[in-house]
């Protein structure tokens, strides 16, 4: 069945990026042979059918519309169906369907809805448990994607839905508890007003059966559709939920998943009015171990209930340090404990050890370093905690662990004041940080955390970063065999340059060198194309400081804005744009050259790449050096070519720059030029 499925989603891929003539083509032929197979009784026939119709619905609906109403004809054959999966999927195509017809008028939609509905009240009557089955997962379906036709059918299907609550078959009752929700997002106020009481009491009965799981999902889910109303029902809820985590390692225990996003669903709900009630459970939530529905749920509770923030981040924080360190959270000035805190059980094994090199689970790691660095601890310093239990893992043999102790050190320590600060202790443990940080950036096996750890070295930390020993480490990342690290490395530097540029300068001058000399003499396409978009970063990023060796580099560049390649030719008009704009009225010499460059590129229809970076470059020219009005005169055929652009031009992002420039331009006298 996955290899079905798998291969039904490729035909939508295809269909998807076929184009418009291949479409067409391709849908003509596929409908009808699926709906053909659709009729027929072969087993894995009708399920292929189903796949194919919705694969094809969602990737190309506009292709796919003329056949809406035969596919919705047939289709009850699926919803009827003996295999549960089947109907499933058909209900899915349903789905496709009506998100198809949505987008049209509403007299094509309304008597389409009502002729499902009409099918689906037809499905009840039938009384068989696949045709009933079946026709709630249509009706499911109308409410989700129908609009808004199901509110003047709302109780008489909310009836329908609730007399098949204790249905002898598990799968029709486990549809009904899915549906409870539905209703209660579909329309919250008739629903609670209603409906509520007769639900809540189903969902709590549920509570105690093995629909359990499903049963808990359902009550966040209404709750977070009735909001405030559920206020009345608190109590049973908590001791259900109580009840579930006490329940925790035996035979019938519910899942903590289900139980946690329930509660994040209720603190969201009903906010501080749970506080009293989950004030008393925090012990039970705690003891289930770190899992990321636990993180979720605090996180929501932090968040919505004030009054537990300050003891949530205290115990997390307890909890986060049994784990990366062995010893339980000790606060910065507090007095050294000898004691050990006790793990809990699922963590007991992995903490046996002291000190980050002890065998500890990688996922175990990585959940709890991604939860300090994301986690609201206002209020709490936590900069030597961060450096003696996060900073020893990035060292870690995982990469997972490695790349999560470095994002949490850099966002925690972005937002600590010792980044800030100048005495000698702060500068110190700062100093360390980010010299480990960076000796991860630029020499760590996996390219993906060298990425990311250099992308993350905020701009606050340019201060700090502009020193002499991180400086010579960053234009080592220059060097990286990937060229998106080349990219970031590059803007750091073009921002340090400006608060150290004696220490930046001389090997700034080194690397554009280099840099030019791989743009004018290389024979490697990809290194022409990497050097361009690599000047146009660097002057971009250090402007003041580039200046000097403007005119140089633009004797360099205008030959070059002529390569043959386009993907070239477009990068290094993009860097002579912004050598325009460092340059300003220093480069109107050269004004006359790079506007023939632009005008040639402009009347070139055979890259669009190229067009638009010469469209951006002549905004940039054009600003920076006073260059206006005077190109219209000087280029008759300028204007042509920009009104050209917007009346034939489909891009908005394009258009819209055509229409910058022209402001650019200003405008000619009408009374001197008719």
């Amino acid at each position: 069945m996955n290899v079905m499925i798998a291969a039904s989603k490729t035909l939508g891929r295809i269909a998807e990026f076929g184009g418009t003539t291949f479409g067409d083509h391709f849908v003509d032929y596929e409908v009808p042979r699926a709906l053909q197979l659709l009729q027929g009784d072969r087993d894995p026939g009708r399920y292929a059918a189903v796949l194919i119709l919705r694969e094809l619905a969602r990737h190309s609906p506009g292709h796919f519309y003329t056949y809406v109403n035969l596919v919705l004809e047939k289709i009850w054959l699926t919803l009827r169906d003996s295999r549960p999966l089947v109907r499933e999927g058909a209900s899915e195509l349903l789905a496709a369907c009506l998100d198809i017809v949505l987008n049209r008028e509403r007299a094509q939609r309304i008597p389409l809805h009502s002729k499902l509905y009409a099918e689906i009240t037809s499905g009840i009557k039938l009384g068989t448990t696949d045709a009933v089955h079946g026709s709630l997962l249509a009706l499911r379906e109308l409410f989700l994607h129908a609009g808004n036709f199901m509110k003047d059918y709302f109780e008489e299907a909310t009836d329908t839905i609730f007399m098949y609550r204790e249905h002898k078959d598990q799968l029709v009752r486990r549809t009904v508890i899915h549906l409870i929700p539905t209703l209660a997002m579909y329309n919250p106020q008739p629903f609670a007003d209603k409906t509520l009481h007769k639900a809540m009491s189903h969902l709590l009965n549920q509570l105690k059966k093995p629909e359990r799981d499903l049963a808990f999902e359902a009550i966040g889910h209404v709750a977070a559709a009735v909001g405030s109303d559920m206020k009345g029902f608190l109590d049973p809820i908590m001791a259900n939920i109580k009840e579930g985590l006490q329940l925790k390692g035996k035979k019938n225990a519910p899942s903590e998943e289900a139980v946690f996003h329930c509660l994040a669903m209720l603190a969201e709900a009903v906010g501080p009015n749970l506080t009293k009630l989950l004030h008393d459970q925090l012990d039970l939530m705690f003891s289930c171990g770190l899992t990321e529905p636990l993180v979720d749920a605090l996180v929501a509770i932090s968040k919505h209930i004030a009054p537990l923030l300050k003891t949530v981040q205290e115990r997390l924080l307890d909890l986060l340090s049994v784990i990366l360190s062995g010893y339980n959270y000790k606060p910065l000035g507090a007095p050294t404990v000898v004691a050990r805190v006790e793990t809990p059980s699922t963590q007991r094994e992995a903490s046996t050890t002291s000190g980050p090199s002890a065998s500890k689970s990688p996922e175990l790691l990585t959940l709890a370093l991604n939860t300090l660095g994301s986690f609201d601890f206002t209020g709490h310093v936590l900069n030597e905690f961060v450096r003696t239990c996060a900073l020893p893992y990035l060292e870690h043999d995982s990469p997972d662990v490695r790349r999560a102790a470095a994002l949490s050190c850099c966002k925690l320590f972005v937002r600590d004041p010792v980044s800030y600060q100048q005495s000698n202790h702060s500068i110190e443990m700062i100093t360390d940080v980010l010299g480990k940080l960076i000796t991860l950036a630029i020499a760590d096996p996996d390219p993906s955390i060298r990425q990311a750890v250099l992308g993350s070295l905020d701009k606050r930390f340019d201060r700090h970063l502009s020193q002499a020993e991180n400086v010579r480490s960053l234009f080592v990342a220059l060097n990286d065999e990937v060229f998106a690290i080349r990219e970031i490395a590059v803007l750091m530097i073009g921002r340090l340059a400006n608060y150290n540029p004696a220490c930046v300068m001389p090997s700034m001058r080194k690397a554009l060198i280099q840099l030019l000399t791989e743009l004018e003499y290389s024979n490697v396409l990809r290194s022409k194309e990497e050097s361009a978009k690599l000047l146009s970063s660097l002057i971009g990023a250090s402007q003041r400081l580039i200046k000097p060796y403007a005119l140089p580099m633009l004797k360099v560049l205008i030959p070059k804005a002529k390569d043959t390649n386009p993907l070239v030719a477009s990068n290094v008009l993009m860097c002579l744009g912004e050598l325009a704009l460092v340059g300003g009225k220093d480069i109107t010499d050269h004004i006359s050259q790079i506007m023939a460059l632009i005008i040639d590129t402009l009347q070139d229809p055979s890259s669009l790449p190229k067009r638009d970076a010469a469209l951006h470059t002549l905004g940039q020219l054009c600003s920076n050096t006073g260059y206006v009005v005077d190109p219209l005169l000087d280029y008759p055929q300028l204007l042509d070519i920009l009104g050209r652009i917007l009346k034939t031009d489909s891009n908005q992002i394009v258009r819209r720059e055509a229409i910058k420039v022209m402001g650019i331009l200003g405008a000619l006298d009408p009374y001197k030029r008719q």
